[in-house]
This record gives structure tokens, sequence and C-alpha cells, in this order.
């Protein structure tokens, strides 16, 4: 969804079917994040170093695997979380990091020392979801920049249009060492919706882009597709594309692959792991202070979210049409400081849940 104009009250256009927006008890939440908002809240994950542990080659023959995730609404993020949990039972020791994490050092990032093989090479898993009309999602802006730099470097095609569109955008450090890339192997899956027209443009650009800049890759490109059954085709592109790819090139000891089979079988006797943890409380209890940045990314605009209400809304189309367009005014008027509205910034209109609901479930 485009956002038009800067004054008060907010004006929105909804259109069912391309657009869906859903407003409890005549309440919206409305979210917008800025650049400059988004450039603060980086800085709190910048500068966190993780130490790598040592390798334990009998429980992870095929070594380390990092996946990054370029997301918006959470669901690439839980797609690596998935792939995560089932390393361990595949062989492979598996790192989740989110893209935004790297941008002070793509490279080095892309190509951590401890996490190289016998070789030399580094083995990542990239799930790039395509946001709105062909673009990156926030988390992913630098890196696709940076991709395409890459591109443009290794066709040696600079044109006079492309330095044009350059002008005014955050330039990459020229000192960067491209062929660096080259001791990068990689897999693919896109998350897109064939709704519109430029259908997983992100994943595309991604694989398409990391293979000229050098990069081996592991497995086909995966395509998921929202308008369809985007769930069924990360899994089928998981269980048939990617894991048996990864066990061939990287787990080749045929002992090797019999102890992964073995834990496999043994795993299916037992119940699955649970992540979550369930405490029973006497009362009512304050809530736990968690740190914005440890919080999901699905669930993170409920904590940033400003109570703004909706001061008009009017179907734009006549009852003989098919479907419909609303005008929605949302009136952010008394949200003071927390919400400053700017051109271009997004918008998001988060349900609430009515009392007697939430305290049925509680």
């Amino acid at each position: 969804m485009d956002e038009v104009g800067s004054t008060l009250p907010f004006t929105a256009m909804i259109a069912a079917g391309v657009s869906t927006l859903i407003l409890g008890s005549g309440l919206a939440f409305a979210l917008l994040k800025s650049k400059k908002e988004k450039e603060g809240n980086s800085s709190s994950i910048d500068s966190k170093e993780e130490e790598i542990e040592e390798l334990d080659k009998s429980k992870y023959p095929g070594g380390y695997i990092t996946i990054y995730y370029g997301s918006q609404t959470g669901t690439a993020e839980s797609f690596s979380q998935d792939i995560e949990r089932e390393g361990e039972d595949n062989g492979f020791k598996i790192n989740v990091v989110d893209l935004e994490e790297i941008e002070e050092d793509l490279i080095g990032g892309l190509a951590k020392e401890g996490m190289k093989d016998d070789r030399g090479m580094s083995r990542a898993i990239f799930l790039m979801a395509t946001y709105g009309e062909g673009e990156p999602t926030d988390n992913a802006a630098t890196f696709i920049r940076f991709l395409k730099d890459v591109t443009e470097q290794s066709t040696l095609e600079s044109t006079e249009a492309a330095s044009e569109e350059k002008k005014g955008e955050e330039e990459l450090s020229n000192d960067i060492d491209v062929s660096s890339l080259k001791q990068l192997e990689f897999a693919v899956f896109g998350l897109g919706n064939r709704q519109y027209e430029h259908f997983n443009a992100m994943g595309k650009l991604v694989d398409s882009a990391l293979a000229k800049g050098g990069a081996s890759r592991i497995a086909k490109l995966g395509l998921g597709d929202d308008d369809d059954d985007l769930e069924g085709d990360f899994e089928n592109w998981k269980d048939n594309t990617l894991w048996p790819a990864l066990k061939s090139k990287y787990i080749l000891d045929d002992e090797l692959r019999a102890s992964v089979g073995k834990k496999n079988s043994e795993q299916l006797e037992k119940l699955p792991e649970c992540h979550i943890a369930v405490e029973y409380l006497d009362g009512p209890s304050e809530p736990d202070n968690t740190p914005i940045e440890e919080v999901h990314i699905s669930s993170k605009h409920y904590f940033t979210a400003v109570d703004c209400p909706v001061s008009l809304k009017r179907e734009l189309r006549s009852p003989a049409d098919d479907g419909s367009t609303l005008h929605v005014e949302i009136d952010i008027s008394n949200a003071g400081d927390e919400l400053k509205y700017q051109t271009a910034d997004n918008l998001a209109i988060l349900p609430i849940n009515e009392d007697s609901v939430v305290e049925k479930i509680a």
C-alpha cells in the first residue's frame, strides 16, 4: 500500500482484494516507522559479537550453515527457525542471522572465519521476502544495494544512467573485496505473491547476484507463492531440495550418513522438542520487561504501536459494483511525539482483542 500526503488526520485508501486492513472495536494501532527510528534501533543490535562454539563433528558431521533472512512480517524469520530446529537431526549446526545485523560489515558477516569448513568455504541459506512492488524488506535494503553493486562490478556495465540513479543513495565502501564471495556456497528461497507484477523479485535477485559475484550455488532456487500455498512451497523445497542437496554435498562418509539416519529414526520415537515454557501463576503479575530487540519481529509492532482512532470510514464504490474500496481516515493528532508521519513511512493496522475475549483465554 502506498502512503500519500503528510497532513493530519492521516488518509488511507483501502482496496479489498489488494490490501486488507483489520480494524477492531472501532480502534486501530497505527505504526509509522521512519528511517530515523530504524537507524536508532539498529545501533542497539550493532556490536553484538557472538562467540562461535567449537563444532562437535560427531554431532554435526555436515558442519556450520548460516541462515540469513529478509523479513517484513516475520514469515521468513519463522521459516529460518524451522530449518534451525531440523539442523541437528540432519547433521548441521545452524545459525540464524537477521540481515540487518551485518549491515556494517557485509563481507565479514557472510564469511565468518570460525564457521568456514576445511576448504575455507562458508555455507549460507538466504530466505528473502519481496515487499510491495518488488522492493526489499526494511532489514534487507542495505544487503540488496550491496548485491546490485556486485552485479554491476561483475558485468562491468556501469552506465551513466545507473550512476544518475545512485545519486543521493547511501554508497557502500569502495574498499569491499567482492572476490570474497568466491568463498561462499549458498541456497536461496524466495517468499512472494503472484498477484504482484514483480513476483519474488528479491529471491531471484539474490540467487542471480551471488552467482555472478562468484559464489557457488548449493541447491536450486525455491520460490514460494503466498497467493497459493507459501508454507507448502517452503516445506517441499526444504524437504525435497535443500536437505538432500546439503547432505549429499557435505556429509560424504557413508558411516556418518548412517549415523544421521539412525538419529532421525530414533527421533521419530520421541516427542518433538518444545520451545515454549508454561508457568502457572497464582494471580495477576507484571509483564516481563523484555528488550525490544529480543522481541520476535512479527510481534514487535505491538510493543511500539500507538493507539489511534478511526475518525472516518466511507465506501467509495456503488452497491452495484463487486468488491469494496474504502476511504479511511486515521486520526494521529493526539499521538504526540511518539508518532510523526513523513511521506513514504510505513503504516500498519493492528487489530486488538476485547478484554472479555482475553479473559476467557487467560
